[in-house]
Formats: structure tokens, sequence, C-alpha cells
């Protein structure tokens, strides 16, 4: 476990920024020699972005390929042709698109996101990606643990790469208005679309994942999705949650926790769990239904479930 602890604690929010900050400078340097702009369209692994290099997530794409290698190379392994995908915090669509690639002709992509500024840009990129935009149903919505409570104002969606008096002080995120006026369950949205079996959910929320849990008990009991989320404990708590509420509804549902780097098992107890992070950073996380996994046999053995699904990241 030592060696996992100190690949999660790599980099915080605040390095990552500034790594790319400097990256951004540097790019932008050579665009203006050509009188090149901020905004841009590129193609990326065969689908096309519109860009603003201003942001995180869209400099991320620009420069990398991708938006969250780790991740990205986590569900390529996991998502199969005709699968059914739930994004939850599908911003501008970094995974979406690469998701629907993967899904197939025959497959769904669910694509969820409740703040104004983020679904335009999600459906700016798929506008320019019409055969792939065909798996994806975009849906305006915010989810949480029951239908009764009301949607916040406002929701972090916007990652500048040069923050401003009110960005977070942690991540640096912009907060942008949420555009609709009820909170949804997931369990309560799926039953009304009727997707069928639920094979793989990413759920990146900036402190809202035991919420929208929560409300997907159903999902969790009957279709037993693969999971990747964001484990960030100190936006769990600005949320008014905790790692202990992630864990009660994980575990609950006999789920277990494996690192997406190494695929090896974290701990399932909250205090433990958190000290595998640095003071405000997150990582994201494989939440894996227990019937696949057994925690006395190693992940890499041959035999063993999570290695025929999940495979190797190298």
């Amino acid at each position: 476990m030592n060696k996992t602890r100190s690949r999660l604690k790599i980099l915080t929010s605040k390095k990552k920024l500034t790594i790319a900050r400097w990256l951004q400078r540097i790019i932008m340097i050579w665009r203006r020699l050509f009188g090149k702009r901020y905004e841009t369209q590129v193609v990326r692994g065969g689908i096309r972005w519109q860009i603003d290099l201003h942001e995180g997530i869209d400099f991320g794409i620009f420069f990398f390929g991708v938006f969250e290698y780790l991740t990205t190379g986590a569900y390529k392994k996991i998502v199969k042709s005709d699968s059914v995908v739930v994004d939850i915090g599908a911003n501008l669509g970094a995974h979406v698109l690469r998701l629907a690639k993967l899904v197939g002709d025959g497959g769904r992509v669910i694509a969820i996101e409740p703040t104004d500024y983020a679904f335009s840009k999600l459906q700016a990129n798929l506008a320019l990606n019409p055969q792939l935009s065909l798996r994806v149903l975009p849906i305006q919505a915010f989810l949480g643990a029951n239908s009764s409570d009301d949607p916040p104002a406002s929701l972090y969606a916007k990652w500048p790469l040069s923050p401003g008096e009110d960005s977070h002080e942690d991540h640096y995120g912009k907060l942008a208005d949420v555009g609709v006026m009820e909170t949804r369950t997931l369990d309560n949205l799926l039953s009304e679309l009727n997707p069928g079996k639920i094979d793989f959910m990413k759920i990146d929320v900036d402190g809202y994942e035991a919420k929208i849990l929560q409300g997907s008990e159903r999902i969790l009991k009957n279709d037993r999705p693969i999971i990747i989320l964001e484990l960030a404990p100190s936006c769990l708590r600005e949320c008014g949650s905790s790692v202990e509420e992630l864990l009660e509804v994980l575990v609950g549902n006999d789920y277990e926790l494996l690192d997406i780097v190494f695929r090896k098992p974290l701990p399932k107890e909250a205090e433990s769990l958190e000290n595998i992070l640095a003071q405000g950073s997150s990582c994201n996380i494989l939440a894996w239904p227990s019937e696949l996994f057994n925690r006395d046999q190693s992940p890499d053995t041959a035999s063993s479930p999570v290695k025929k699904i999940y495979g190797s990241l190298s």
C-alpha cells in the first residue's frame, strides 16, 4: 500500500494547474506568432473539439490529446461495444465522446450535466461529431439523493488556467449557473428513460458523488455497474457530505475500491482512505462490484475477474 499511497500523492490540483499554465504560456507565444487565437477547433483521436485554451479541460485535450489520461486508459479496458454508460458531470464532453466511440452503434452514452456553461459546450462538441452524437443522449439535470431537495444556484464547471479572485482556493474552479430548477435522482431519471442495464458509470461532480450514489441505490443493487468516480474529501465536506458517507453507500452495496493506477485494493475505512491523498488533492478511483473481486486474490492473477475485464494499463 505504501507504493500506492506515494503514487496518489504525486500532484495536487495547484501543482497540476501550475504546470499547465506554463505549458499554455509557451504554446500561446508560438500561436500568437502565427496570428492564432485562444479559441480553435482541433481533431484529437478522431474526435473534433471546440477548444478554449483559457480553460484547463480544453487545454488538456489540445496538448495531451485526452483529458485525464489514466481515467481514459482505465475505462477503455472496461467499456465494451453495445454497453450502456452514464457520464455524470459530463462538462464539455471530454469523456462522453470517447465513451461514444467505445460503445459502438449498439450502445448508448447518457451524458448528464447541470450547468448552462458546460452543457452548451457539450452540445457544441456533439454537433461537431454527428456520427458519435447519435450514440449520446445529453441531459441537463442536477442529480441528488432526494428529488425534494433544491438544486444549488451554481456549481464548479469552469477551470481557468489563470485563476481570479472568484476561483476556488484549492482546485481553482469557477462557478457556473445551474440551468435546472429541480433535483432528480438517477434511479428516477433512468426509470423514465428505460435505457436497459447500466454497465458503467463515471461520476465527477466535485463533492456531490455521495449524494448522487444515494439516489442510485436501485441501479447499484440491480445493475451492478463498474464505476469510476472522483475521491475529493475536501469537496465532499464543502457539499455537506463526507468520505464516510461515500463509503457507506458503496460498501453498503457490496462494492470494493481499487486504485486506478495499480488496480490494488483501497481501504474501506474513511480515515485510511483520506490519508492516501495529500491535503486538498483528489483522484479518480474504481468502485468494483464485490462479486467480481476477491480481496484474498491479487487483481493481477490471471484467473481474477478484475484481470479478465480490466486487463493491463501498460
